[in-house]
């Protein structure tokens, strides 16, 4: 889906800059809570299913966020360079 969004996580942007954050705190920060390695942070998590559910809240995120990034290239294709061209049908009453 990155593909179709025209965006890439090598090349530095906004929306590739989030991205990264949000895989790096889903796939590396929550399994270290879930499973306790940090004591710290782990000893104020009493309920595992908090976790479990911020994990697939992140992951749904992720996805819709690419798929308002596809969305969102196919429908401002036209601010790439090229002209942006408004087609306005006028309506005029025939007496």
């Amino acid at each position: 889906m990155l593909k179709a969004s025209n965006l890439s996580l090598f090349k530095f942007s906004i929306p590739a800059f989030v991205l990264i954050f949000m895989l790096v705190y889903q796939y590396i920060g929550l399994p270290i809570l879930y499973l306790g390695l940090d004591n710290y942070r782990a000893e104020y998590v009493t309920d595992q299913s908090i976790v479990v559910q911020v994990f697939i809240y992140t992951a749904i995120t992720i996805t819709l966020m690419i798929l308002g990034f596809v969305v969102a290239s196919q429908f401002f294709k036209a601010l790439t360079g090229a002209p942006l061209v408004i087609n306005v049908l006028i309506s005029v009453p025939v007496n």
